[in-house]
């Protein structure tokens, strides 16, 4: 959690939803594109801009780059759920709580099923 805002690594949300993420690295700075279903998401290291089917989306935080760490890249928990349709709850406590509701296949038409 930063500055009120949750992140979450790419590699592990786009593991959760059985899809993977192509992390590239151009001018210093890292690019993740995914694939979900019928949209193409590209999230930018240190830009408050990504791109989703190729039109501009605001985020609420940059995201950033974890070096050293097996999860690399790091954005907004509460974008990521806007854009697939999921829901993030946060539970207050001794130790915050932060509950991500994914939909199933099926009220995600778009979303390829196996």
């Amino acid at each position: 959690v930063e500055a009120g805002t949750a992140f979450a690594s790419i590699e592990q949300l786009t593991d959760l939803y059985r899809t993977s993420a192509s992390i590239k690295e151009v001018e210093g700075r890292l690019t993740a594109s995914v694939q979900l279903g019928d949209k193409s998401i590209d999230f930018h290291e240190g830009s408050k801009q990504a791109a989703v089917n190729n039109q501009e989306y605001e985020l609420v935080q940059v995201p950033y780059r974890l070096d050293d760490s097996n999860c690399v890249f790091w954005i907004p928990l509460s974008d990521w759920a806007k854009l697939t349709d999921s829901q993030v709850q946060w539970i207050d406590g001794n130790q915050p709580l932060i509950v991500l509701t994914m939909p199933t296949v099926y009220e995600w038409p778009s979303r390829p099923t196996e």
